[in-house]
Order: structure tokens, then sequence, then C-alpha cells
């Protein structure tokens, strides 16, 4: 079975065996077995190159090295499924006992809580822990981010838009997990100019909370300490999105019964999971990527473990056997999915004790997509 075929069916049936996954990628990943020594590092990198269909989204930092006659991984990575896979492969190239000492990120166990806030006006990510390499991403004040691992000086986080880099710790104030989904969930407005004071300098494209909106000229906004702002209504957008959020769920829910067709995107032959989120989506003027896994790439993430977060619209992903992001539905509250799989489009629940529960929750919720923040 070829690579993509099999990646298309790890995407429709869930229950596909990761070991045919594995025995499929170490084809694709060499040819010689044993794997020599020295092409461990290539065949890592070739797995990694398979497995991610964006590096900016994943974690993904595993080596392998022979200790003692063991093959030995170690590194980091944000998701269980990619060590599992790198193990899996490297067994079926030749190394029978596989040692996986990878550190998996972050740690919600640690206090303080893996969350914090920009407090400067900008900050660069990068994709090297001496702040060097290739720059990734930048946040701006009062943005959410999760703290994925804690250096001397430096944070490896992800940002609300979900890329990771590293930054210097001093542009960051930790929060609580409840203020972090009180921050995420409060009204905000997205400024459309530079702001300036003669103490501060708040950047086009922050979003912050909103105090008091009023009815005079200015609003009053807050910034990640706190502080104040009297801004000028002329140069923020509010957001006000429930009207918009419910035109959405009720164009999903017009779907529901319709059929699963894979690749589909009308009411009449059918619809996939990605087709049914694009297709809510567009009926206020939001233009989704085809797949998936593309429509990971967009909007702000939302982690499970601030899953008490989501609300209705919310785009909620799942990831496959193959360790790719493979499955979509829509956030319509109350628990409750609705989404595109087997027999045609329905409502599930994401609580256990449901009787409507969708049994791929537990292990496979990778997180949540809010294209309206």
């Amino acid at each position: 079975m070829q690579l993509t075929n099999l990646l298309v069916t790890a995407e429709q049936e869930p229950t596909v065996k990761r070991a045919e996954f594995c025995r499929e990628l170490a084809r694709k990943v060499s040819d010689q077995i044993p794997v020599p020594p020295a092409a461990l590092s290539n065949c890592v990198e070739r797995i990694r190159t398979f497995m991610l269909s964006d590096r900016i989204s994943f974690i993904f930092n595993i080596s392998a090295a022979l200790e003692g006659g063991q093959l030995v991984l170690t590194g980091t990575s944000e998701r269980p499924e990619f060590s599992d896979i790198t193990r899996g492969v490297l067994e079926r190239l030749g190394f029978p006992s596989v040692v996986d000492r990878v550190e998996i990120l972050p740690d919600f166990k640690k206090d303080p809580a893996p969350f914090a806030v920009v407090v400067k006006p900008y900050v660069m990510t990068w994709s090297q822990p001496d702040l060097k390499g290739t720059a990734m991403d930048e946040a701006l004040l009062a943005e959410p981010v999760y703290v994925f691992e804690e250096l001397p000086d430096v944070y490896l986080i992800k940002n609300f838009s979900g890329y990771w880099g590293y930054a210097a710790r001093e542009n960051f104030r930790r929060v609580s997990k409840k203020e972090f989904i009180q921050l995420i969930n409060a009204p905000k407005a997205l400024l459309l100019a530079d702001y300036r004071t003669k103490d501060a300098f708040v950047p086009a494209s922050c979003r912050l909370p909103i105090k008091t909106w009023g009815r005079s000229r200015n609003c009053v906004l807050l910034d990640a300490s706190g502080r104040e702002f009297e801004i000028p209504k002329s140069i923020c957008e509010r957001n006000e999105r429930e009207k918009d959020m419910a035109r959405v769920l009720a164009e999903a829910r017009s779907l529901l019964a319709r059929p699963y067709n894979m690749g589909g995107r009308n009411s009449v032959t059918g619809i996939d999971c990605s087709g049914l989120v694009q297709t809510a989506y567009r009926t206020i003027g939001i233009s989704l990527a085809r797949d998936a896994k593309q429509q990971y790439l967009n909007g702000n993430l939302i982690l499970p473990c601030v899953a008490e977060a989501l609300q209705p619209g919310d785009a909620i992903f799942f990831i496959n056997p193959a360790g790719q992001v493979g499955h979509t539905g829509l956030y319509l509250g109350g628990g409750e999915m609705i989404h595109a799989q087997g027999e045609g489009v329905k409502i599930q629940s994401m609580n256990p004790a449901a009787k409507n529960f969708y049994e791929r929750f537990n292990r496979e919720f990778i997180g949540a997509k809010r294209y309206w923040w």
C-alpha cells in the first residue's frame, strides 16, 4: 500500500493498526536493514518529514544513538505518538531493542502551571534556545502562550497561533489556569493601528480585553498586567462573534444525517469532516483550507489542558494512528460536537458517561482552533 493511501486509510478507519503504518514508513525511510549507525540521524529526520505535515505546528525533537548495544531515543516531543512511531519504525529497521527516553512536553504536573501572557509590545520566538537560528513567529502584547519547557533564561513556548519557539523569560508573566482561560474567553478588541502614549506602545494586531466600551469615542482596554488604555474606537474592532457563530453552527446542523463522502462538500451526495467545517465557516466569509491537517494550521490554539475554555464554533481536531491530524468537527457547547464520520453527519458527546460518547475523544483529541478570537 502506498504511504499516501495508508494515510487516507488512517483517516477513514481510526482502528487501523499503527504497526501497519510503521512497516510501510520503514520501507520509505531506508532500504538498508539494519541501518548503519552513521545513517541514524538521517533516518530520524526522514521519519519526521513523513509524519509532520508542518514542522511549525508540533514539537518533534527526537534523536537516536547507540549506547551499549541498545538504540536509545532521547529529546523532547509534544505527542507520545511521535516517539511511539519513531521507535516502531526503527525496530523494523533492525533495532529490536529500542529504549525510549523521550520527554513529553509540557509536564502539566509541574508548578507553576504551564501558562503565561506576553508583557512586552512584541516578542520574537526562535528555533534555537540561544535565541538564534530561524525566526519562528512573533507574539504580541497580552497574548496568552503555553510554556512547554523552562530553561534558565528562556522558555520554549507555543503562542496562541500554535507556533513553537524559544523566547526570553523576561517577556512573559506566568498565570494560573483560571486566569489563562479567562484571558482566552474575555471580550476583546483588535487594534487596527499602532497606539502610543508617552510611556506605552501597543502595536497594531494586538487583541486586548475590553474593560468598558460605552458610548463615547474611546474605549478602555487592558494589557497583560491589568493596566488600562483609553483608546479611540476608530482604531479598534470589537469582537462580537456570537451571531456569526450561531450562523456557522446553524449551517452545520442543516447537514445533519447527510451521508459521509470522502472529499465531498454538498448535502446531496455527502460531505466529509473538513468539508463540513469549511462549508459552515464560509457562511460568515471565513475561507478555510480543505483538509483537516491544513485547517489545524489556521486560527488560535486551545490545547486539551484547557478544554474547559471551548466555546461554540471552535473547531476540534483529532490525531490519527499515523501521528497526523486526521479528523475535525465543530464544538456545539454543552460538551457536544457535530462532525461527519462513518454513516454521516451526526452529533456526539465528549462526555464518557453520555450514550452518544465519541470514543476517540479521550485518546486522540489534540486540541481546538478558534478562527474568531
